[in-house]
């Protein structure tokens, strides 16, 4: 099914004005939850969005680690067509390759974390000084 410009145009607008909804309802919660007598209440989003970077983290770095690990076999015959030799090789450096690659993914992750987190000290800020 091919669909035309007009029809893309129109699903990304309800996409895009869909996602700002979501996103407002998110920093509206985050702001209820700041201005709170708890002062807890205000770390529960940033605490989940903490937690949910660092699943993402080593979800990712288990799955990179089996894909360098996977092993190449390759088999070599005679001329006769038999199997004289298998080798099978694997990456030796995986650990070293996935550590950039978790550390990138833990800081485009934590992104909301730390604005979550800005809007609470910002908030409690105004709480404590009485503003």
């Amino acid at each position: 099914m091919c669909e035309t410009g007009a029809g893309r145009l129109s699903r990304d607008i309800v996409f895009l004005l869909f996602s700002v909804v979501v996103l407002g309802v998110f920093i509206s919660s985050q702001i209820f939850l700041s201005k709170r007598k708890n002062k807890w209440l205000g770390l529960i989003l940033p605490s989940i969005c903490l937690l949910y970077s660092i699943f993402i983290m080593i979800t990712n770095a288990q799955v990179i680690f089996s894909a360098l690990n996977m092993p190449e076999k390759t088999e070599i015959t005679d001329e006769n067509g038999e199997i004289t030799e298998i080798q099978i090789f694997g990456s030796e450096d995986a650990t070293a390759q996935i550590l950039p690659v978790s550390i990138f993914i833990f800081v485009i992750y934590n992104i909301p974390t730390v604005i979550l987190f800005v809007i609470y000290r910002k908030t409690r800020g105004k709480i404590t000084l009485g503003y």
